[in-house]
């Protein structure tokens, strides 16, 4: 099948001779291509955004839970209850704040990447145009180095949900260490004190399921915030590049109409 071509003056051919990776064709791709002349395959989508950034969150909160924890306890011990609040509300106002803006950036990165388009002989992807060389295709450093937070090779397997749990493994596990057991750190140190770290146990467990509470709150609603605020950055990007003509999106709605 001859399939008819058109070129954009904003993309620019991949140099293969750069530094970069070669991916082969799977036979199921290739199949379609040989049959439509041409195949649009989706390589990140919404839903893979949105578990980049909850994996982005949850790296933080590796450091800045346990940080933040111990700055409220400091507080809290100094006997200033005030203060102690204050820190906390704009602890959680800095990471919501950071969430939004991660998810603008994370979806404009996205969408330079989301689809790819393979022909016969070509393919085009980050508004840039290759040649299919014995069933592969290249990707050069840049469109690799977008593609890393989304923890998946182009037609591999996406190992975004592996990475989470592993993620929240370790953060369960910290929270363990603060908690201590027989030794002499977290509240098994003050449980051989007696009646002296009674009132110490007490601050700190407040501390500790106030702080807990609150991530859980900042981290539900600001994934609610980040899905509400990346469709509609998506949406927009998306009638962007419609009306600038990207080759990508175009084939894409086109071949949703002929489906």
């Amino acid at each position: 099948m001859k399939v008819r071509t058109r070129d954009f003056d904003f993309e620019n051919k991949i140099d293969q001779k750069a530094e970069g990776r070669y991916f082969k064709i799977p036979e199921e791709v290739q199949k379609e291509v040989d049959e439509r002349g041409f195949f649009v395959y989706q390589w990140i989508d919404d839903k893979e955004v949105k578990k980049s950034i909850e994996l982005d969150f949850l790296s933080k909160m590796l450091w800045l839970g346990p940080l933040g924890l111990t700055i409220m306890v400091i507080l809290a011990f100094s006997g200033l209850i005030s203060t102690t609040i204050w820190f906390l509300v704009v602890f959680s106002a800095l990471l919501i704040i950071y969430l939004l803006f991660l998810s603008i950036f994370r979806a404009i990165r996205a969408s330079k990447i989301s689809f790819l388009v393979i022909t016969n002989n070509y393919y085009s992807i980050n508004q840039k145009v290759g040649e299919i060389t014995d069933g592969k295709i290249f990707l050069d450093k840049e469109t690799l180095n977008l593609s890393d937070v989304f923890e998946e090779d182009l037609f591999g397997e996406n190992l975004l949900d592996y990475k989470k749990k592993e993620l929240k493994s370790k953060y369960s596990l910290g929270i363990d260490k603060f908690l201590g057991s027989d030794d002499d750190f977290g509240f098994g140190g003050f449980r051989s004190s007696s009646k002296e770290s009674g009132q110490a146990i007490i601050i700190l467990i407040i501390c500790l399921v106030a702080f807990v509470l609150t991530m859980t709150f900042i981290y539900f609603f600001g994934i609610f915030l980040v899905l509400l605020f990346g469709t509609f950055t998506a949406y927009l990007n998306k009638h962007y590049l419609i009306w600038k003509g990207h080759l990508v999106i175009l084939l894409n709605e086109y071949f949703k109409d002929l489906e």
